[in-house]
């Protein structure tokens, strides 16, 4: 507790840029668990997911979801990370710190957009993956029918 005048003045602002950063890394930590859980989709229907077990194992599907996880969770850690150590330098008193809140609350957005692509790319590159041998069997199917006798 400081006895300076201005150290009162400022408590307010800082119980609000706390409030900023708490709130912010809330949302993006919930975020990111709202972008996981519509991975696995539910309202699939039965035949679909039949066809879909059938193109994918059980156990590959289970491993890239995991990754998509983890990486989640690392993005969101290392987010909340910088948003302690911001609040940690706004408190001391630093003024480039209050450009670090702004920068972190406006990429409170962005990585939504970057776990979507993410996501998106894992997933792709496990359904290329697991359907690399059936495409090349059904392109190399088609070539035998074609061939001339």
């Amino acid at each position: 507790m400081s006895s300076e005048p201005g150290a009162v003045a400022d408590r307010p602002r800082l119980v609000d840029a706390a409030f900023g950063l708490v709130v912010t890394a809330g949302v993006c930590v919930l975020a990111f668990a709202v972008l996981i859980l519509f991975q696995v989709n539910p309202t699939v229907d039965r035949e679909q997911q039949a066809a879909a077990a059938r193109r994918v194992s059980a156990a590959s599907l289970e491993q890239t979801l995991l990754v998509v996880a983890l990486v989640a969770l690392a993005i969101a850690v290392v987010y909340v990370a910088l948003l302690v150590w911001t609040g940690l330098r706004l408190r001391a008193g630093h003024r480039r710190a209050r450009v670090w809140l702004l920068l972190l609350t406006v990429l409170a957005v962005v990585p939504l957009n970057l776990q979507g692509l993410l996501v998106a790319v894992v997933l792709a590159v496990a359904d290329v993956l697991a359907f690399r041998r059936p495409v090349t069997e059904w392109l190399q199917r088609v070539e035998r029918e074609r061939a001339p006798r």
